[in-house]
């Protein structure tokens, strides 16, 4: 898990609430339940993998290179993703 989306145990949905409508007081929707809703459907639709660079693009990396040595370094791309 990225450690930017990390939420400190302690901070429980209550608190990030009274401090978000206490921040915010015009605004409304930070009820727990909503906090709750919106970390649910956060989790669910989260990218699960980084986006990275279409194969083909990946191929000008490799010019010049023997095919062997092409799929490595492709291969080796995806694998730190």
């Amino acid at each position: 898990m990225n450690k930017l989306f990390k939420i400190d145990k302690d901070y429980s949905h209550s608190k990030l609430s009274q401090d978000l409508m206490a921040e915010f007081s015009d605004i409304k929707g930070f009820s727990e339940r909503n906090i709750k809703y919106i970390r649910q459907w956060f989790l669910f639709y989260r990218p699960q993998k980084a986006i990275g660079q279409q194969p083909a693009a990946l191929l000008e990396k490799t010019i010049g290179q023997k095919p062997a040595e092409r799929i490595q370094v492709i291969a080796a791309e995806y694998r730190r993703d």
